[in-house]
């Protein structure tokens, strides 16, 4: 006697269910452990995209990077040289085009230790960013910039792998923030 496998709407739904998990579970990609957004100082009436305007010594920004993996995520500190050249910002034209990278200073510190600081889940780390160029090396004269429209700049962070970093077990990788629009009417001297 031969048994004919019946195939019926409730086999076919269970199949394709375990399938989906099946499949789902090599195909998942696992949500960025960071991401990054650029805090602007200025609205010029669009509150959804806010600008940077910087008109005096003490005009700044600030970069926020959020944890958003469910566990907790080391970060280098900003003052030793494993964290000091995370955060660089690409300056951007009205087409796109790069005009350069602002990036901090190398690094000259009398002691180099690796510490981090460490965000909890959904917890934030705020940078305050003050373009001073005795700190940060900024390749457009800001006379380009100028009462200009449609110049941006691109905050990137990035942390790479190193003996310390598999050590302390710190985040490496990389993120960006949006483009944000800026404006420098003030520029310190040196």
């Amino acid at each position: 006697m031969k048994r004919y496998f019946k195939f019926s709407l409730l086999n076919f739904l269970i199949v394709c269910s375990v399938l989906s998990v099946a499949i789902g579970s090599f195909l998942h990609v696992p949500r960025a452990a960071l991401s990054m957004r650029v805090v602007g100082n200025h609205h010029r009436g669009n509150h959804t995209k806010p600008q940077i305007q910087i008109t005096r010594p003490s005009s700044h920004f600030h970069v926020v990077i959020t944890n958003q993996s469910n566990r907790n995520v080391r970060l280098w500190e900003a003052w030793n040289s494993w964290g000091h050249a995370s955060l660089t910002f690409d300056v951007l034209d009205k087409t796109g085009k790069s005009l350069g990278m602002i990036e901090k200073i190398p690094f000259s510190q009398a002691v180099d230790i690796p510490t981090y600081l460490e965000l909890s889940p959904k917890q934030h780390h705020v940078i305050d960013v003050y373009l001073n160029p005795t700190k940060w090396e900024i390749p457009v004269d800001p006379v380009v910039l100028r009462k200009q429209q449609g110049y941006q700049i691109v905050a990137r962070y990035v942390s790479n792998n190193s003996a310390e970093s598999k050590q302390y077990d710190v985040w490496t990788g990389f993120i960006e923030a949006r483009p944000s629009d800026i404006t420098l009417d003030y520029w310190p001297k040196d």
